[in-house]
């Protein structure tokens, strides 16, 4: 059992200073825009001007928190503080997919085969077709985007927030035994909304469109409370997206302010995919395969129904939604879209590892999912990988 212990920790370290050196090495470009902004709106909050610091320079702050922190207790710039305070919460995002993993999963890897795909999980991108579209992420859209760090900071806790939904709905007990889980998903949802409200925006519709689905077809009307307390878990977050909303299009001198919302398909996403239904193919191609060639025995999972309902409303938002004024080809409503993408793909890579290893699963099954799915999920990551060597500091 210590042998074990030991191991299992010789291989998180392994893993983590995999993704710490990614992140770290991609964080540390000179040019890097985004964190070199953030990074100097991180320089006017102090202990005292929090509410202020939210109203005048971004309202998601938590990145910035966590960099002022990591600045006073290391005499190195800001912009080394903000490259550190990003290789840290993309180590978290890793050890949040590693924690859940055994959560989820019918049959258990090893612990290094599961640190070895949830490493990859961080690697892995859209399909590129320069001839197709010019533009890597933008049009696609990834789920590791390795210059934003607000986006960086959202995705462990949304990871966490998303295990602690699934794992209500498919717990056999009492509301009152659940108390102490929906305390929890509370405290990380409002986490979550402090880092960015990417995972908000796309769960709450989403979630909205299950219940909806649970009505109708699995008589979830008598588990009515169960939704109820799940919607009061999302108060405290929704208080705090609400004073981000207002900070962002009512407050006048708001950096980047914006002047509103409108409507309109493809607006935004059409700068950069020529059809938006061909770019969804490349950007899921692994976990379509996956759902087709197990569609019966995937479906009826809760996990999969939430995961569809949540991509397809943060996709729809991203699709529909646009900022008027000169933020609109910042393509902010594109992040919810971002974030669910990470999360369908663990979602799939996690049930695809555990039909490849599930004893009541057919061998041909078994070989169709490893001749189809395991190519081209490799060639999602090595593209990938080229993504992030393109952003690091060896290119």
């Amino acid at each position: 059992m210590k042998k074990d212990y030991l191991n299992n920790a010789r291989i998180l370290i392994l893993a983590t200073l995999i993704i710490w050196f990614a992140s770290y090495s991609a964080a540390s470009r000179d040019y890097y825009l985004d964190l070199k902004q953030h990074a100097n709106w991180a320089l006017n909050l102090n202990r005292h001007n929090l509410f202020e610091f939210m109203a005048s320079y971004i309202a998601y702050p938590l990145w910035h928190i966590l960099l002022r922190v990591i600045h006073e207790f290391n005499p190195y710039s800001n912009l080394v503080a903000g490259t550190v305070a990003t290789a840290l919460l993309n180590s978290f995002s890793l050890w949040s997919v590693i924690y859940i993993w055994n959560k989820v999963t019918n049959k258990p890897l090893s612990f290094g085969n599961i640190a070895f795909f949830s490493t990859c999980l961080l690697f892995v991108g859209p399909l590129y077709i320069p001839s197709y579209n010019p533009f890597y992420y933008l049009g696609q859209g990834s789920g590791n985007i390795w210059h934003n760090p607000t986006h960086i900071a959202v995705k462990g806790f949304a990871v966490l927030s998303f295990y602690f939904i699934i794992m209500i709905l498919d717990s056999e007990k009492s509301d009152r035994e659940l108390i102490k889980n929906y305390v929890i998903l509370s405290i990380i949802l409002t986490l979550s909304a402090l880092a960015k409200p990417s995972f908000f925006q796309g769960i709450v519709p989403g979630l909205g469109l299950y219940f909806i689905f649970a009505l109708i077809t699995k008589g979830f009307r008598q588990h009515w409370k169960r939704f109820l307390f799940l919607a009061i878990s999302f108060v405290p977050s929704a208080c705090i997206i609400g004073f981000q909303f207002f900070c962002s299009f009512f407050l006048h001198g708001n950096v980047g302010e914006g002047t509103g919302i409108a409507i309109e398909f493809g607006r935004v996403l059409h700068n950069w995919s020529p059809n938006l239904g061909i770019s969804f193919i490349l950007a899921f191609a692994f976990p379509l395969v996956v759902l087709i060639l197990n569609f019966k025995s995937l479906i009826r999972k809760t996990i999969i129904q939430v995961t569809i309902f949540y991509e397809f409303a943060a996709w729809a938002e991203s699709a529909f939604l646009y900022e008027v004024g000169t933020r609109e080809l910042h393509g902010n409503w594109l992040w919810g879209s971002y974030l669910s993408m990470f999360i369908v793909w663990m979602v799939f890579l996690i049930q695809y590892c555990d039909i490849l290893h599930n004893d009541e699963v057919s061998a041909k099954r078994k070989r169709l999912n490893l001749i189809i799915g395991l190519p081209i999920f490799f060639m999602h990551l090595v593209q990938g990988i080229k993504f992030w060597y393109s952003f690091s500091t060896f290119c």
